[in-house]
């Protein structure tokens, strides 16, 4: 299928801008539609790229919030590229009814469990990806390969180190303290106890150069959907600069991350 337009909701942000570059590099700015709620924002985003490119995208306003608005913006939208977070997936729901295939780029952990439980009994077959996390992601697929072919049932432990570098922007970095403030279970020869969040250590070694760091305990959305289908597995993460974590433990037991 030859997708003719390529609708990219909250195209602005930092995730966003990266989305656009690269559709604009696969298909060209033909065939792309930019989207966001803020009409100077978008305008300005538009002339950027008409500037770099010779040629202006096409630009469509469009309100997460508003019913109304949605089914207006995916008029004619062959598939939704989602860079935006929603307190509720309703473009998701939209997309479901109306036959659009959509691929979420941006889901935050409260919206990602409405998101699974959507209807997805529909006439039109839509196809619908939510990119929750995509290294907790993959690494959850491993830990699920690795529950099937080991005999030890014990759980399996994972460790994400992040950089303190990243290019996440400021809706990753608040998701981020969110599962760092939050409680977190930790599964241990059958039993399983709850702890504050990035209160409990493990060390991990980590390969080319990296050594052994001290990682926390941390409530990844994905550990818990991995345990409701039999695999058990603890997360665990902290950032490559230790004075970095040390500040965030403090936020944690001072109260400031709320």
């Amino acid at each position: 299928m030859k997708w003719k337009n390529i609708l990219i909701v909250g195209s602005g942000g930092v995730l966003g801008q990266l989305i656009v570059e690269e559709a604009i590099r696969v298909f060209g700015v033909g065939q792309i539609i930019l989207s966001d709620y803020k009409i100077v924002r978008l305008e300005a985003h538009k002339g950027r790229i008409g500037k770099k490119y010779g040629k202006n995208p096409r630009t469509r306003v469009i309100d997460l919030r508003s019913i109304g608005s949605i089914s207006e913006g995916l008029k004619d939208a062959d598939i939704v590229l989602i860079a935006a977070q929603q307190a509720d997936p309703l473009l998701q729901s939209k997309c479901l009814q109306m036959g659009i295939n959509s691929i979420d780029c941006s889901v935050g952990q409260g919206c990602l469990e409405k998101t699974l439980h959507l209807d997805k009994a529909n006439e039109n077959q839509a196809t619908q990806l939510v990119l929750a996390g995509l290294f907790p992601g993959l690494s959850g697929i491993m830990a699920a390969e690795m529950a099937h072919i080991s005999t030890n049932r014990e759980a399996v432990d994972v460790g994400l180190l992040q950089s303190a570098n990243g290019t996440s922007g400021a809706t990753g970095v608040a998701d981020m303290l969110q599962i760092f403030n939050s409680d977190a279970e930790h599964v241990y020869s059958g039993s399983t106890k709850r702890h504050k969040g990035f209160s409990t250590k493990r060390e991990f070694c980590f390969p080319n150069g990296l050594g052994c760091r001290t990682l926390r305990l941390s409530s990844f959305i994905e550990g818990r959907y991995l345990q409701e289908k039999g695999f058990l597995t603890n997360y665990w993460s902290a950032f490559d600069q230790e004075f970095l974590n040390k500040a965030i433990s403090a936020l944690r037991k001072l109260g400031l991350l709320q």
